[in-house]
């Protein structure tokens, strides 16, 4: 197997769960915006309104309880892992970062200005 097959399996494997939480958030997002929408129509035709603060707020907080659980049911053992290495991948400037490292590691002030100078 080659590098690319192996990026795309590992990014399909940590993708699968997560498809299923946008999506489903997504729906709740969806139907929170048009009973929104609807509320503010109904608020709009009664005249009084105290109740529409007190709904979308205690629906807001659902819906932040959703996002967050949905994410926390998404991290598993190896999750840490395939953050790290899609950062790793990512990386613009990963060989700035190994210079960095080397330099301090294997300081050499004559050929690295970056190195530190040790008198």
């Amino acid at each position: 197997m080659n590098a690319n097959a192996d990026d795309k399996d590992r990014d399909e494997e940590s993708n699968d769960g997560g498809r299923t939480h946008r999506r489903w958030f997504r729906y709740h997002v969806i139907v929170f915006v048009l009973t929104v929408i609807f509320l503010a129509w109904i608020k709009g035709m009664s005249g009084s309104g105290g109740w529409f603060f007190w709904t979308v707020a205690i629906w807001i907080c659902v819906l932040i309880i959703h996002y967050f659980v949905g994410k926390s049911v998404q991290a598993d053992e190896n999750w840490g892992d395939r953050r790290a290495w899609s950062l790793r991948r990512k990386s613009y400037d990963f060989d700035h970062i190994s210079q960095i490292t080397q330099s301090a590691v294997r300081p050499d002030p004559e050929n690295d200005p970056a190195s530190p100078r040790r008198e």
